[in-house]
């Protein structure tokens, strides 16, 4: 029998086994009961189990021979993040910890492209937490099939904070800090920009970027942790290009862990200058920002809007690679907007291809170019952007 008071749920079971060849519980394998819990949402539970009395009655003369009694305490422990133990990528231990760390970044960004019960992505399944239900460490996983930064938060949260069984309290909002480009370094043709975090800055937490730059001049070559984060027990980044568009997410992991409350470089861009020019034209295009409550630090605030550089002139850069086999990179600028034209001729003047036919606003563009169809031997490509033209030679090679 059971009693619920809202909070806590007691209950009292008594029982008899029918077999008489059990000769102590420790020693025995047969379970005389099992409890079962519906779960409710994901967080750590106590169970107490206050007395057990297991005892034998005699076949004979109906003695009672108490065999075993003693408080037992145990534990129910589900993280939202805790994905395998030490042996097993299945089974959790019930710490979100290093373990779970080395699947989580392999898993960052590459989606879950199979179903909860497949054995080759059933762990990248477990990893979708992100966002929950209330956007917090103790709901619902919304699972998307992204592995992105809404499961980074929630994951962040939890790492190493359930060694001592506790739940993190959500606090009120924190005031968004200033993320600004600072001062380039370069190394003959290397130029490192870091990202700066600028004052009032307090528990900030996590956060993500989309960065454009100009694909004419930089050529972008990785990034890495800038002095706050490395200052910090564990941390986690990541960056990635796509569609010339640089990805770079970062938190802080752990929830016994301070969040960032000091100004100072948060990431290293990397990138080697391929073109003369100074118009890097960096600046951010979206902007996350999170504090240890997985609160949105602008709050109801966009970002103020980057001063962004715009090209001074037209050009069109040399294609990369040339020569190439199959595709190749072919980037352009228009210093405002209009009709562009880039279109690619034969040897004989012919034209072979249209790669651009479109009104395009002001800024740096990046196209690529197939040319599988198209047979070895010299080509030439051709830009009209207004009253500019401009002509560049490519060669095909098989």
């Amino acid at each position: 029998m059971g009693t619920n008071d809202g909070i806590r749920v007691s209950a009292s079971i008594n029982g008899f086994a029918a077999a008489d060849n059990v000769e102590s519980p420790a020693a025995s394998e047969v379970d005389f009961f099992t409890l079962k819990f519906k779960y409710h949402k994901p967080e750590y539970t106590a169970i107490y189990v206050d007395y057990v009395d297991i005892r034998k009655f005699g076949s004979v003369d109906n003695t009672i021979d108490k065999r075993f009694s003693v408080p037992h305490d145990a534990a129910y422990i589900n993280r939202l993040g805790d994905i395998r133990n030490t042996w097993d990528q299945t089974k959790g231990d019930g710490l979100v910890n290093s373990t779970d760390l080395a699947l989580w970044t392999l898993s960052y960004w590459a989606g879950v492209s199979g179903s909860q019960i497949s054995t080759t992505d059933y762990y990248k399944y477990k990893y979708d937490i992100g966002p929950t239900t209330n956007d917090w460490v103790d709901g619902w996983p919304i699972q998307d099939t992204k592995i992105e930064f809404e499961d980074l938060i929630i994951f962040g949260i939890n790492y190493g904070f359930t060694t001592n069984g506790g739940m993190m309290v959500r606090n009120n909002p924190s005031i968004a800090p200033s993320i600004v480009f600072g001062d380039e370094v370069t190394t003959r043709s290397n130029i490192e920009i870091p990202v700066i975090v600028e004052g009032p800055v307090s528990d900030f937490r996590a956060g993500s970027f989309k960065i454009e730059y100009n694909h004419n001049i930089l050529e972008f070559n990785g990034a890495r942790k800038g002095s706050i984060l490395t200052d910090i027990e564990t941390t986690f980044m990541k960056s990635k290009e796509i569609n010339g568009q640089i990805w770079c997410d970062f938190a802080v992991l752990g929830g016994d862990n301070e969040a960032i409350n000091n100004p100072g470089e948060l990431v290293i861009l990397e990138f080697e200058k391929i073109n003369e020019g100074d118009e890097y034209g960096l600046y951010f295009d979206d902007m996350k920002l999170r504090n240890s409550s997985n609160k949105d630090m602008f709050g109801n605030q966009d970002p103020e809007e980057p001063d962004i550089d715009i090209p001074s002139s037209y050009n069109l850069s040399n294609n990369f690679p040339n020569p190439f086999i199959g595709t190749t990179n072919i980037k352009y600028q228009i210093p405002k907007a209009c009709n562009v034209n880039l279109c690619v001729f034969n040897i004989r003047g012919q034209k072979v291809a249209t790669i651009v036919d479109d009104y395009k606003e002001v800024g740096y563009y990046t196209t690529d170019f197939n040319a599988h169809n198209l047979t070895n031997g010299i080509y030439f490509y051709r830009i009209q952007a207004g009253d500019f033209l401009k002509i560049n030679k490519m060669l095909i090679i098989r």
